[in-house]
């Protein structure tokens, strides 16, 4: 490209010196009281404050810019739409000195009327350097000239990012630390929940044997009562002995009430022990599915697939999801109901906003209508069918579900799942042509394979309408 001459640059001079004086000749309306006119509670807004320096206002970065431009220049935060077109601006080029004069030399900025020390100046350069031809040799020069600073500025970024860098793998380091913690103490949880559980089974065998003993002993102490009325008549002096054996058999009965109810305080405990262990191992289990990176994409597929088959408000029942799944669900128009047994898992789909029966899924399903839910979800297929055998499951889906529903089933590694292998439980892995067979066994028709991009199995399949 030719160099600009003199004339060119004396041009661009002028315009730019135009364009500034257009700027001051501006008539300027009365301020206002950004609180009054606003309303804003905002507590990072000065709304008494209209001089800042150009400094203050473009040392932070991209959000953070334009949040902190409108709360000095317009008093107030901004909107999603203006965020996002403020970016948008960002990424397409434009200075921060523009986004910057824009807001301020808006209709709303200049009722404000916030004077910014060295704006203006930029402001114009900014506007100038739009202009065809003559703008693009202005920005080569300025460009030009700033190259040091830019470099330099170049330097310090890559300085920030590799300390940014550092910090995330540290981050990452600890929080693999506190997993393995984590995972250790549940194994001495389910140590601790083992011996209780073979404690229990000791008491309860030595319940049983006292039980049996106590009913022999009374049926004995009831055939010799009887024995002695019968021959009250013709002992009456016995009539002591027997008034004392029944003392016996009433005080041993007394004591059978009293040790039934010692057992039952132990079952209690010992389902208090099992509990406490189950909490870190949800905690974990919540942890690695976080982490999971292929569990959004996965999701998020099996979720188009299974909305693809159902109208909008249809009724879903999720089995075994989490809170994600049934954000995800809910996103796309569906009522879902999430079944989640263990209570910590439950609390995690309210968090997410989503409807929970914190009940098992056999107990959920029997109680469940006929022909009354348009979908049913199951991710952690082996996870449920360790309570409820699978054609036993399909065959209440089949029942629950109105004529062209739809059932999602998945051998995915979900949070219920995981808590299964912490505490020790063996979860069924079903085989992919028994689940095929089971489906068409249980009436479902359209059988199809949906398996997420990591390969992990899924099944798509419908009643018939």
């Amino acid at each position: 490209m030719n160099e600009p001459n003199d004339e060119q640059l004396e041009r661009v001079r002028r315009e730019i010196r135009a364009q500034a004086a257009g700027l001051h000749a501006r008539p300027l309306q009365p301020r206002t009281t950004p609180q009054d006119a606003l309303g804003t509670d905002d507590e990072r807004i000065d709304a008494g404050r209209l001089d800042y320096r150009i400094g203050e206002l473009t040392d932070a970065h991209y959000r953070a810019f334009v949040e902190r431009a409108f709360r000095a220049l317009l008093k107030r935060t901004p909107t999603a739409a203006e965020a996002t077109a403020q970016i948008a601006l960002l990424a397409a080029g434009a200075t921060k000195a523009e986004v910057l004069g824009n807001l301020r030399w808006s209709p709303e900025g200049r009722r404000i009327g916030v004077r910014v020390a060295g704006l203006l100046p930029r402001y114009a350069s900014s506007k100038a350097r739009q202009l065809p031809v003559l703008g693009y040799a202005l920005d080569l020069l300025v460009n030009l000239a700033a190259l040091p600073h830019l470099a330099r500025h170049q330097r310090a970024s890559d300085a920030l990012l590799a300390a940014g860098d550092e910090a995330a793998n540290a981050a990452d380091r600890l929080l693999e630390a506190r997993i393995a913690d984590l995972a250790a103490q549940a194994a001495q949880l389910r140590q601790r929940a083992d011996d209780l559980h073979a404690h229990a089974h000791g008491l309860a065998l030595a319940r049983d044997a006292l039980a049996h003993t106590l009913a022999g002993t009374e049926q004995a102490l009831r055939g010799r009562i009887e024995s002695l009325e019968r021959l009250a008549s013709a002992h009456g002096g016995r009539l002591d002995e027997l008034a004392f054996l029944r003392q016996r058999v009433q005080a041993m009965n007394h004591w059978s009430h009293h040790l039934t109810a010692a057992f039952e305080r132990i079952d209690a405990v010992a389902a208090q022990r099992e509990a406490c262990s189950a909490q870190p191992a949800a905690q974990v289990a919540l942890a690695t599915v976080a982490a999971d990176r292929d569990r959004a994409t996965r999701n998020a597929a099996w979720a188009d697939a299974f909305a693809a088959t159902l109208a909008e408000r249809a009724r879903v029942v999720a089995l075994a999801g989490g809170g994600d799944w049934a954000a995800l669900l809910a996103a796309r128009g569906f009522d879902v109901v999430c079944v989640e047994a263990d209570s910590a898992l439950a609390e995690d789909v309210r968090a997410h906003g989503a409807g929970v029966e914190p009940a098992p899924a056999r107990e959920v399903l029997s109680r469940t209508a006929d022909r009354s839910c348009d979908g049913v979800t199951v991710l952690a297929l082996p996870a449920i069918v360790r309570t409820i055998p699978c054609v036993e499951l399909l065959v209440e889906a089949a029942r629950v579900l109105r004529p062209g529903g739809a059932l999602l089933l998945a051998d995915a590694r979900e949070a219920v799942a995981l808590m299964d292998a912490l505490l020790g439980r063996a979860p069924a892995h079903p085989v992919a042509e028994s689940v095929a067979h089971a489906l068409a066994f249980a009436g479902f028709v359209e059988v199809a394979r949906v398996d997420g991009a990591d390969g992990t199995p899924a099944w798509l399949a419908r009643t018939p309408r």
